[in-house]
């Protein structure tokens, strides 16, 4: 029995080639998905921590305090599960300042994690990162 070399290469080739291809392919999925729910993590997140702000400032009415709690923690579930750990360290600054009511702390903290999330998201995309 002859064997054909050269069909045995193709196919190992065809082979590797595919499994190579399938494993970016999910790699690929994986980030976009990640990105995506980290994405949505901030569009739930950044509205949480106006309200609370707006709570805190005494611009809302004071049955506006349970949504907010409401919404604050919904935002940290999301923030820990799908954060970084200076996202992570930045949000609990901030919910601590807002607890104490200092504004001034409360807006330093919030400028950290916009700046820190914002580093992290260009990071992700493979942009260059703002100084």
């Amino acid at each position: 029995m002859d064997i054909n070399w050269t069909i045995v290469a193709s196919v190992a080739i065809a082979v590797i080639g595919w499994i190579v291809t399938h494993r970016n392919q999910l790699r690929h999925e994986v980030f976009k998905l990640r990105l995506q729910r980290r994405l949505a993590m901030f569009d739930a997140l950044f509205p949480a921590l106006g309200s609370a702000a707006d709570v805190a400032n005494a611009n809302a009415p004071k049955d506006a305090w349970a949504d907010t709690l409401h919404q604050l923690s919904e935002a940290r579930l999301a923030l820990q599960v799908y954060g970084y750990r200076r996202e992570r360290e930045a949000f609990e600054a901030l919910i601590g300042a807002l607890e104490r009511a200092d504004a001034p702390s409360f807006s330093a903290n919030f400028r950290e994690m916009v700046a820190t999330a914002k580093a992290n998201i260009r990071r992700e995309l493979n942009l260059p990162v703002e100084g």
